[in-house]
């Protein structure tokens, strides 16, 4: 659905508005930039699914006695909640 959106939003200004802007220049940016950003947010929403899978993972393994264990069990769930929290340290 988004896609579409993304697309229809892209189509709705026929003239090149960087090479040659037409008279409705402020809205064709707009619809770009509406498109853009839309691409963002789902690449982060993307990434963010990806991220909450691990975490729904690391959460079953520590509630059911699962998964790996011992050494390295705890650098692994740390890993996986830094990352949540967007850290790059551990």
């Amino acid at each position: 659905m988004s896609d579409d959106l993304v697309k229809r939003l892209r189509v709705t200004c026929i003239c090149d508005i960087y090479n040659t802007p037409c008279l409705a220049e402020e809205e064709c940016r707009a619809a770009q930039e509406a498109a853009d950003r839309i691409e963002e947010l789902e690449a982060k929403l993307s990434e963010s699914e990806a991220l909450l899978a691990k975490a729904v993972e690391a959460l079953g393994w520590v509630k059911f006695g699962g998964g790996p264990r011992g050494e390295g069990y705890h650098e692994f769930v740390c890993t996986i909640l830094a990352e949540l929290k967007g850290q790059d340290d551990v």
